[in-house]
């Protein structure tokens, strides 16, 4: 009988009960203390994570500033799909980002919000796609996945925090409360799901970015 080839083996949807874990293809966040909590060191590609907040204006846009400013500083796009808030272009140019290589896309509908983030996702021409999906059940959800697999880009999409104990196929699931005294206008994070980490709602990994990562010139952006 002829030897089967291996390469299957490599496959990163590929779960191993023993042995080392194939690496998961990521862009850094910009964040040390966030990288070393993330699968891979940074933003998963080939997949979606999850940002959950209870309310647009947390400085949820300003925590992927540094990954944006490094991706579009090496001539890669981003599409931002249906934001809530107007984003502020003077504050992106000034944080790094190269305007021109941003596709902004506006929606009427949830339906049309997550059908263009299902195109963008495929496209492989973005780096990252960032989504408000609206109203997402778990078809919704495995589709962009797949989307986000064929495409190789980090998909981000922002929703409620209100959807955090439902199930989802996301790699990544990151939960954004305000930052409590004595550091307020900061962000505090919550990682309640990392593919390949021990890692659960009831038990979260809260990490803490200070405020000086959100200068007060950056949060009308988000």
């Amino acid at each position: 009988m002829a030897a089967q080839p291996l390469s299957f083996l490599q496959h990163p949807r590929l779960w191993r009960g023993r042995g080392r874990q194939p690496q998961q293809p990521a862009w850094s966040s910009g964040h040390p203390a966030l990288d070393q909590h993330l699968p891979g060191g940074g933003w998963p590609l080939g997949a979606l994570s999850e940002i959950l907040h209870p309310h647009p204006g947390l400085g949820e846009i300003s925590l992927l500033l540094p990954a944006l400013a490094n991706a579009t500083q090496q001539g890669r796009s981003i599409a931002i799909i249906a934001p809530p808030l107007t984003l502020n272009g003077p504050n992106l140019s000034a944080r790094g980002v190269q305007l021109e290589q941003l596709l902004i896309v506006d929606s009427d509908s949830d339906n049309d919000t997550r059908w263009a983030a299902e195109q963008c996702l495929r496209a492989r021409l973005f780096a990252f796609v960032l989504a408000w999906p609206g109203r997402c059940d778990d078809r919704h959800l495995r589709r962009l996945q797949l989307a986000a697999e064929h495409g190789e880009s980090a998909g981000i999409l922002y929703r409620s925090s209100e959807h955090a104990r439902q199930p989802s196929p996301a790699q990544l699931r990151l939960c954004l409360d305000p930052m409590p005294e004595p550091r307020p206008g900061g962000i505090s994070l919550r990682l309640i799901k990392a593919r390949g980490l021990a890692c659960s709602f009831a038990q979260p990994q809260r990490l803490q970015l200070g405020s000086e990562l959100i200068p007060p010139t950056s949060r009308a952006m988000a």
